[in-house]
């Protein structure tokens, strides 16, 4: 009776799961009910005496650990109320990896089915953005004319598309049926096709640096050296001809390294809004930092966002303090709401999890991991639910799985699953 009852149960929570898979591309509203029914349902197997622990639980230690440096914020801060208040959103953090620890193992054809249903999920939500036509596409400011018809914030929907990028990878290598090895080569093409429209540049460069790393290590870890160093010489010194043999290169990369403002009539319009607003929000992330030790102490969320939107004020930043923008940077997020030891405490995790993903050879891991870090360079990407869950989701679903799926492999991304 004990077992029938536990494997109704986990299968339930499956189903839930390829749900919350399904829907966090559309409704975090949804997203979070199914989160809490989720939860819901472990508590009752639990209470039931159904269900085992996975395991270790030094598993849980980095999502612990980031919980953790937003609890600091409640100790630091002088409106604590209001600080423990916006725990809550941070709680996702611990519901997923938390359900997981009192579940079996993911097995290899689950996981593969829950990449699929997020990957189609984001195919939809973008395909939706035409839902008008395609008018928006010679609009002069294409990006503004994009606000009303995404249905997700721009920087999250392009880490969500290239995440799908680095998935239809892992799909293609582990299929053999020529039918869907050709609808994942479609749909990558349309991806890569839409992070171009949307204007992702961020979530672009972060899938060249993260594939290049995820291939240059894959490599390595094949012992294939003599490849490795010719691929590394022939790219680094293709990047010194192109810098030296171009003044417009050496002009922008200046430009951007000192944040001075980019003129509107040397470079295109949604680029320039998008740097020059970030230069005077990172601006006064270094006012606030500099001011009353805030660097090595922090100060919490919330009054870092509040001593933020004075300093917009202050040096009349009309547009950053009208919209009251966070640091658009996760590590000066973390490094004013918790100082120099959050921020260590923040990259150390990233580190870990990155170094886990590749002595397991956990590549499609390796590459999101990778994908999130830098996209938190130009983005809060755990100020908001859709960054949170993003996380939460790709962190319990490869730390979750069964263990053979972490041994030798013959392909960057194999699970040997052969669909």
């Amino acid at each position: 009776m004990k077992d029938d009852v536990c494997s109704t149960i986990e299968r339930s929570k499956y189903f839930l799961l390829l749900a919350i898979t399904t829907t966090l591309p559309f409704s975090t509203n949804l997203n979070s009910w199914l989160i809490i029914l989720f939860v819901a349902l472990t508590i009752y197997g639990i209470s039931r005496n159904s269900m085992n622990s996975a395991g270790d639980l030094q598993l849980l230690v980095p999502v612990l650990a980031l919980f953790a440096l937003y609890l600091y914020g409640v100790f630091v801060t002088e409106i604590k109320w209001q600080e423990l208040k916006g725990l809550e959103q941070k709680l996702s953090l611990l519901a997923l990896p938390g359900v997981l620890f009192y579940s079996p193992p993911l097995s290899k054809q689950r996981l593969f089915y829950l990449l699929l249903s997020f990957t189609l999920s984001c195919f939809v939500v973008s395909l939706l953005t035409f839902r008008e036509g395609f008018g928006f596409l010679f609009a002069e400011h294409r990006v503004w004319a994009l606000d009303d018809l995404l249905l997700m914030h721009r920087p999250f929907l392009g880490l969500y598309c290239v995440a799908s990028l680095f998935i239809l990878i892992y799909l293609f290598l582990n299929s053999r049926g020529a039918v869907l090895r050709g609808l994942t080569i479609l749909l990558f093409l349309f991806f890569l096709v839409y992070v171009y429209i949307i204007n992702a540049k961020m979530a672009a460069l972060a899938f060249i640096i993260a594939g290049y790393c995820t291939a240059n290590l894959f490599l390595w870890k094949k012992q294939e050296y003599a490849i490795v160093s010719w691929i590394n010489i022939v790219c680094v010194a293709s990047t010194i001809i192109v810098y030296y043999s171009s003044g417009g290169v050496q002009k922008f990369m200046q430009t951007l390294l000192y944040f001075e403002h980019f003129s509107y009539s040397e470079y295109n319009s949604m680029m320039v809004d998008s740097f020059n607003v970030r230069f005077g929000i990172w601006k006064c992330c270094k006012e606030v930092l500099l001011s009353n030790f805030i660097w090595l102490t922090g100060t919490g969320i919330i009054e870092s966002k509040s001593l933020l939107h004075q300093c917009y004020i202050d040096n009349s930043f009309e547009h950053q303090a009208e919209f009251k923008f966070d640091s658009h940077n996760q590590y000066l997020g973390i490094w004013m709401s918790a100082g120099i030891f959050g921020l260590i405490v923040y990259c150390g995790v990233l580190l870990y999890l990155l170094w886990t993903a590749y002595s397991r050879q956990q590549y499609l891991y390796f590459s999101i991991i990778m994908l999130f870090s830098i996209c938190c360079i130009t983005e809060g990407m755990m100020n908001s639910q859709k960054g949170i869950l993003f996380f939460s989701l790709f962190y319990t679903l490869f730390t979750f799985q069964e263990k053979d799926q972490t041994e030798k492999k013959s392909y960057m991304y194999s699970t040997n699953i052969n669909l």
